[in-house]
């Protein structure tokens, strides 16, 4: 393809914005993207997360105003169906537990509306 008489190289995918483009129009790239980032800024909180002389509330905020946002991120043009969003909710997840201080056995249905 030519632009202006130039060559432009075609590609199979490229990034605008942190959202993952391809030619197949699959969001998987987009996802596994958005579930890294979220991972890492949980690991980035970690310290803050466990921290027992911050207040729960502040932690909660921290989860809803950071980590929730970029998990979300692009899920207007990927749709937020339930399977979609999994693998992001269970690195947000990570970190509910991690605030309320529980396991793995313990209902994340409960823990939520514990906190």
């Amino acid at each position: 393809m030519t632009l202006q008489g130039q060559k432009v190289n075609s590609t199979d995918q490229y990034t605008y914005l942190g959202y993952i483009m391809n030619s197949k129009w699959d969001v998987s790239g987009t996802i596994k993207n958005n579930k890294n980032k979220v991972r890492k800024a949980v690991y980035a909180a970690y310290s803050f997360l466990r921290r027992t002389d911050v207040l729960t509330a502040l932690k909660i905020k921290f989860i809803n105003s950071v980590l929730m946002p970029i998990g979300c991120y692009g899920g207007e043009t990927f749709g937020m169906s339930e399977a979609r969003c999994n693998p992001i909710q269970s690195e947000i997840d990570k970190a509910i537990r991690m605030v309320a201080n529980v396991g793995k056995s313990a209902a994340m249905e409960r823990i939520r509306d514990e906190l």
